[in-house]
This record gives structure tokens, C-alpha cells and sequence, in this order.
């Protein structure tokens, strides 16, 4: 039987799927918090799981989601009509496997969707990983005029050819995606191991390596365990992982265009032992923020202590900061019952949201822990968060049951959420199979009007007549600084990143003097003071230098002992073996500030002296003479140092930059060989017409 790629059968389905179709809701009853949504009948696994995934993501105002869709069984985008608050799926199919789960990420540029096969062990019963179950990575571009994407050519491409219990996605700041899952192996007889698993797809996700296990302590937990992916502080990757064999909490740190295998990290302080660790954990960083700060929502096993209260902290938000390190604070307790928490940061009001599971009013922690949906808030700078389980979200009326598991697995986004995009929650009823969400105002708390500080140190140095070089220091700011500003003159420049600290103007005139300034931005708009700089550009004078040979000559394998300093050609031939050497006596250029150096050779007339190939210059020693150099004592070829590449004419002079064999004032020695057999033979200085003759041409430029 034929088979068909994951790519060809997201074509079709999305053919299938045609055009935009609203999904229709479940009639609100009184009493509801949240809209009912469409079914999610026929996914294998909860639709809005796992706990280290983002299913949604906002361009703009407009959300977006990875929803199952149960007519035709596949994983579909949806885009949410917020004027209905239904979902509208918008024909892209992601995987048509029912037994997959996904995580979104959407960088501003391209929306990224890792889509794996599951495979859930517990703490009780292990499900190894198998092969031939790949996990997908697809990419799409955007379409802002009819609210769609589209699959980019070249995916999906693959993960991992693993199952796994869980998988993440982010991207570095060169482009690359990473991921991470655990991956179970092992079997009943000889017991099972647990892993954490980490690859990179360069270039945009379009080239993937091996997967390799994180090459830190700790990175081989329990067979329940999880891992997570986050960028952060604009040029890291870290993974965090549960470990419950030691009871702790790991995060290992990778830079920016490091080899893929070259991570530091262990176990977070104060989160090793003492029923510290569980399978629940979520990650998220604010993308502009350079000062690196990491906030993490974590469920410890504390209900698993004997030792346990009811106070006794239960979720965790964990945060880093390269200042402070990790710091913790309690979202809720052992006696809220909460689980499965995911965090969200509000940029707009420095707040952080954490939403998670929990049962619903008063019912106790019974049977479920999963029946309304909660959401707390505290601020960034002092992350205390009330008492209880939190403000109810989503909430079916006709929930009834103390005992039955309704509302489970919150998700959204791995962005930031400001008062123009609101906060999205996308949550599963798991007893009726059917989508619920949330869609709230981002308010409360203190609007950020407080700016950023100055820049430190600014420097503006005249690297030429052209170009003028400014470096700062780092400002920092409450939320974070996202940007900087350079002036000229009070004119922007240009707005660079928030981890960028230079920047080289390029269009400036020579012997002119400039002030620059430079302010830093946060993410609500606040400019900070500026820092400023003066600088005088310099002139420029250029002079070229030309320079004849004093000696050349042709040395030949066949004759190996015979001299030919005096013949009208410099032959360079690979068969039989054919050099030639050329030297050069360089002067006037100790007040150059810089130099570039290019050799002139002219292509005899006769027929032969042509080729498909000008030749390869390389630096050599001056000891030779003109009159007694052979193929026997002819000096040994150093540094390449250029070329005449393609073809050579009749009759025509061609030029090679040479500038890496000319320092300065001196004799300059230069070797000229050729990979081809179609030997070139250009004009030596013993013919007779001067401007036929090698030359040394070199450009002098001046500053000031």
C-alpha cells in the first residue's frame, strides 16, 4: 500500500477543508464563566494538553489556535471571532494524526508548531518512546489580508522520529528553534530509563541535527518527568526539567551560537529535594527584555510530603534574573488543590498571570482537582499572590459533580499580552470532550510609566570619513528595556534591540562634527533621558602607488635546474608542473592609514597564452633572483593570497587583490600557480612595451 508524507496529507486536508467555517458553540447557560466551544470528540488526549505548551498565540489583537477538528479528525489553526467569541477555523490543517499534541510559537514573522506523538508514562506505570513516530515541525507565513497562514516550502521537517510525553519549542536569537521532550526507553525486565532530549533546526527550523540528551547532572529523571524550552535574556536557550528521583528542579542555559552540545547548569537552588519536583511545569520570558529574567509556574509534590499542610506551598513561580539569581513565591497552596498552572506576562501593567486547574467553589480536594479554571495575579517586582485558588475563568454551569474532572489543561500563549491583545485562555471540559475559553481585559495593576534609566558611557568614535562608531552600556528599567534609540542631531537613526549596545552610522561626511544620542525604550513606550556624544569625522585623501617588477621568472618541473629569468612569459601550468615568481620593491606607504593592493599581469598574444583559469597568487620568500631561481630552489608557496579566477583573453590585462601580502613599505614576493592544465601565460617585464610589464598597484588611503 502507498503511503503518504505528513506534508501531502496536509495539502489535501487543507483542500478538504476549504473555506473559513465557524465552529458553533454550546449554548451558554446561566451561571457559566467562559464560552463553550466546539467538540474536540476523536483526539486521542486531551486537546488543550500538555502543561509545557502554548495551543494559542495573537498577532496583533487577533488570537489564533491549534484545535482539534472533529469531522475530519485533524488538528486544524483557528482564528477567534471576538465580535461572537466563536472559533472560525481557518482551513490550514497542521497533523492529521489524532494522536498527536502541539506547541505554537509565533515569532512576529513566521508561526512555528512543533507535533509530536504522544506517549504518557507515570509515576506508576511507564510507556517507552518508540521509533517511526516522528515529531513534525511545521512553518507558515501570514496572510494579514484574509487572516490565514499558509505552510512555507520545505516543511514540516523532523524532530525526532520519537514519540514523547511532551514537547516544546522557542528560538534563539540566530534563528534556530530548539526543543525539548523526555524520551522513556527501557521494558519491564530490565526497567526503564528516563531522558532529557534537546535539537536544534538552524536556519529557521530547516535544518535539523541529531537529538542529543542535555549534557548536564540531573538530565536523567524519572520516567514521569517533563521538560521545557524558553529564549531568554536575548541570547540564551534554557530547558527546565522536573526530576523526582532526586526531588528537584534543573535548568540548563546554552548561549547564542555555541556549539549545539555546550550547556551549563543543575539543579535551581531551593528547589532540590524535599518534594520539590512534579510533572508540572511552564516557561515563559519577555521576549524585548535583554536584562535575562526567566518566570517559570511550577507544581511541587508537596501533597506527597507526609509531613504536608494544608499551607504548605503547592505551586510555585519561580523566577531568575541574572542579578538576583532564582527566587520563589507561593501561587497557591497544598489546600487550594490547583494544578496544571501556565503563566502569562502582562507587559502593559508589569503583572503576571498565572492560570491553573482547580475544583470548583468549595468543593474540596477530592477525586479531581480539575473543575473550574482559575487565574492569579501579582506584580513582577513583588510577586506575592492572594490567598485561595484564584478569580474563576471558565466554569460550566451544568458542572455539577464533585467528583467528576471537568475543566482541565489551561493554555495560551508563549507571548507577552498587553491591554490591546487581552489574555486568551483555551481550556478542555474532559468529561463532555468540548473547547472552553476565556477572553479578558488586561487591566488592574499600575500601568508602567516608569522609563527606562539612561544609557551608560556612550562613545562615538570616528572609525573613518564615513563611519562613526557608538557603544553604550546597558540601561535597566521595571518590566524591561526593549530597545534603544540612536539620534543624530536630533533626527533618528534607528531603533536597535534591547541586548544590542552599538551601533556604526555609516552615512556620515568627512570633516564634519556630529552629537549623538542614544535613549533607551521599554515595552509601554517610555523613553528613557538621553545619553550624549560628539565626535569630528576626518578627511580623506586616496593615492595610488604604482609599483613595476624588479624580478620575475618562470621555473618549470621538466627542467628543473634550468633558469628562465629572461624569457617574455610567466607560465603557470599544472602539467606538466609550471610556476612562476614575481617581485615587487613597496614604498611611500608608512602615512597611508590604510592600503589595498591589487597585481596587474597582461595575457600574452599568442595562441596558448590564453586559459579557463587566471591563476592563484600566494606569498612567498624574496630570496630568489631573477637570474639563478629553478624549479630545484624556488621558495616554498605560503598564504594564498589571490586570484584571477575564470577565464583569461588574448591581448587582456586583469588584475588580483593582493592586499594580504602587502603590509607596508618592503619587498613583496608572490608565487603564481594554477590547479589547471590549460596553462596561462602573461607578459614578463623583458618585453619591451612598459605598460605590458607586471605592476604592483597600490591604493593609499589617508584620514585627517
Amino acid at each position: 500500500m502507498r503511503t503518504r508524507s505528513l506534508g501531502a496529507l496536509i495539502a489535501s486536508a487543507s483542500l478538504l477543508a476549504g473555506v473559513l467555517v465557524a465552529a458553533g458553540p454550546a449554548s451558554a447557560a446561566t451561571g457559566d464563566l467562559g464560552h463553550s466551544d466546539q467538540s474536540y470528540a476523536g483526539a486521542t488526549y486531551p486537546a488543550t494538553s500538555d502543561k509545557p505548551q502554548s495551543k494559542l498565540w495573537h498577532v496583533g489583537a487577533t488570537w489564533f489556535a491549534d484545535m482539534f477538528e472533529a469531522t475530519s479528525k485533524t488538528w486544524h489553526i483557528f482564528r477567534l471571532d471576538r465580535s461572537t467569541e466563536t472559533w472560525v477555523d481557518t482551513g490550514t490543517v497542521i497533523d492529521t494524526r489524532v494522536n498527536t499534541l502541539g506547541d505554537a510559537l509565533w515569532d512576529g514573522t513566521h508561526l512555528y508548531i512543533a507535533s509530536h506523538v504522544v506517549a504518557i508514562s507515570t509515576d506508576y506505570s511507564a510507556n517507552p518512546s518508540t521509533s517511526g513516530n516522528p515529531a513534525y515541525l511545521t512553518r507558515y507565513s501570514y496572510n494579514a489580508t484574509t487572516q490565514t497562514f499558509s505552510l512555507d516550502a520545505g516543511f514540516p521537517q523532523t524532530i525526532t522520529n520519537q514519540s514523547s510525553e511532551s514537547m516544546a519549542i522557542d528560538e534563539d536569537s540566530t534563528g534556530a528553534i530548539w526543543a525539548t521532550w523526555t524520551q522513556v526507553s527501557g521494558n519491564a525486565t530490565s526497567g526503564y530509563t528516563n531522558a532529557v532530549y534537546v535539537n536544534d533546526g538552524t536556519g529557521n527550523g530547516t535544518t535539523w541535527g541529531t537529538p542529543f540528551v542535555v549534557p548536564v547532572t540531573g538530565a536523567t529523571p524519572q520516567q514521569d518527568d517533563i521538560s521545557s524550552v524558553v529564549a531568554y535574556g536575548g541570547n540564551k536557550i534554557g530547558v527546565m526539567w522536573s526530576n523526582q528521583l532526586t526531588q528537584s528542579v534543573y535548568f540548563a542555559s546554552h548561549a547564542d551560537g555555541a556549539a549545539a552540545t555546550t550547556w551549563t547548569g543543575g539543579a535551581i537552588p531551593g528547589l532540590s529535594g524535599g518534594y520539590s519536583a512534579d510533572d508540572h511545569l511552564n516557561l515563559k520570558s519577555i521576549a524585548a527584555d535583554a536584562s535575562g529574567r526567566v518566570f517559570a509556574a511550577i507544581k511541587t509534590s508537596a501533597d506527597q510530603d507526609p509531613a504536608h499542610t494544608a499551607s504548605s506551598p503547592l505551586l510555585l513561580l519561580v523566577e531568575y534574573s541574572p542579578t538576583a539569581g532564582w527566587t520563589k513565591s507561593t501561587i497557591s497552596t497544598v489546600g487550594d488543590c490547583n494544578t496544571r498552572p501556565q503563566v502569562m506576562l502582562d507587559t502593559d501593567h508589569s503583572i503576571v498571570h498565572v492560570v491553573s486547574a482547580a475544583p470548583t467553589g468549595t468543593n474540596g480536594c477530592g477525586t479531581t482537582n480539575a473543575q473550574t479554571i482559575y487565574d492569579k495575579t501579582a506584580s513582577f517586582t513583588n510577586p506575592v499572590f492572594a490567598a485561595g485558588r484564584g478569580t474563576p475563568i471558565i466554569q460550566s454551569a451544568a458542572d455539577t459533580s464533585t467528583t467528576t474532572e471537568y475543566m482541565n489543561n489551561p493554555t495560551t500563549t508563549k507571548q507577552s499580552v498587553t491591554a490591546a491583545t487581552g489574555l486568551v485562555v483555551l481550556a478542555g471540559d474532559t468529561a463532555n470532550k468540548r473547547y472552553w475559553h476565556a477572553d479578558l481585559a488586561v487591566t488592574g495593576g499600575t500601568a508602567d510609566t516608569t522609563p527606562p534609566t539612561t544609557p551608560g558611557s556612550l562613545t562615538a568614535t570616528a572609525a573613518s570619513s564615513t563611519q562613526v562608531r557608538l557603544a553604550w552600556t546597558a540601561s535597566t528599567d521595571d518590566v524591561g528595556v526593549t530597545g534603544y534609540r540612536v539620534y543624530r542631531g536630533g533626527t533618528l537613526l534607528t531603533t536597535v534591540s534591547g541586548n544590542t549596545l552599538s551601533y556604526t552610522d555609516t552615512t556620515a561626511a568627512g570633516a564634519t562634527t556630529y552629537t549623538y544620542s542614544v535613549s533607551a525604550i521599554d515595552a509601554a513606550g517610555n523613553e528613557s533621558p538621553k545619553a550624549s556624544a560628539t565626535v569630528t569625522t576626518p578627511t580623506t585623501t586616496t593615492t595610488t602607488l604604482t609599483f613595476p617588477a624588479t624580478a620575475d621568472a618562470t621555473v618549470k618541473s621538466a627542467y628543473p635546474t634550468t633558469n628562465y629569468g629572461t624569457v617574455q612569459r610567466l607560465i603557470a601550468d599544472a602539467s606538466p608542473l609550471t610556476d612562476s615568481l614575481l617581485k615587487f620593491s613597496v614604498t611611500g606607504t608608512s602615512t597611508c592609514t590604510s592600503i589595498s593592493t591589487r597585481v596587474k599581469l597582461r595575457v600574452g598574444p599568442d595562441i596558448g597564452d590564453n586559459a579557463v583559469y587566471g591563476g592563484d597568487f600566494s606569498a612567498t620568500s624574496s630570496s630568489w633572483t631573477e637570474t639563478g631561481v629553478t624549479w630545484n630552489n624556488k621558495p616554498a608557496a605560503g598564504a594564498k593570497v589571490g586570484s584571477i579566477p575564470g577565464s583569461v583573453a588574448l591581448n587582456t590585462s586583469y588584475t588580483a587583490d593582493v592586499s594580504g601580502a602587502v603590509k607596508g613599505d618592503g619587498t613583496v614576493s608572490l608565487l603564481l600557480t594554477t590547479p589547471s592544465g590549460d596553462g596561462v601565460g602573461y607578459l614578463s617585464r623583458e618585453v619591451s612595451t612598459t605598460s605590458y610589464r607586471p605592476q604592483l598597484v597600490v591604493t593609499c588611503t589617508k584620514v585627517g
